[in-house]
């Protein structure tokens, strides 16, 4: 068996997840597991992406009393079991967010802070405005 290559542990987090697509649509799904790295969500119906296509994702924490949400650029990895997702922009307000709700969904934060001391910027770019 070879050993797993991945550079970020994936999580199973089960949020609800908004894919706005480049020509303005807004489909709503559910991730399946989320890393430092990126996201697998489900393919909602009518969605066609294609492998280095972009979009904008919102991980939704929360709706009331006020909406949480952490928002990202992404580009589109494969189309298998769901949407592969590869994160490439994370808001700078939302940075904070994202670590605190990783760290709090791992059983084993450790390994978590040892990704986040390797790769401090997890490899992708904070957006500044929305």
């Amino acid at each position: 068996m070879s050993a797993n290559k991945r550079k970020y542990t994936r999580l199973p987090i089960y949020v609800t997840t908004e894919l706005r697509m480049n020509d303005g649509s807004v489909h709503e799904c559910l991730s399946n597991n989320i890393s430092f790295g990126g996201a697998l969500v489900d393919l909602p119906e009518g969605v066609n992406l294609e492998s280095g296509e972009t979009c904008e994702v919102s991980l939704v924490l929360q709706e009331q009393p006020e909406r949480v949400e952490i928002k990202f650029k992404c580009k589109a990895v494969h189309m298998q079991n769901g949407i592969g997702l590869q994160f490439v922009g994370l808001y700078a307000n939302n940075y904070k967010d994202f670590v605190y709700m990783m760290v709090n969904e791992t059983e084993n934060p450790e390994v978590l802070h040892g990704e986040m001391s390797k790769n401090p910027g997890f490899e992708i770019s904070t957006i500044k405005e929305f």
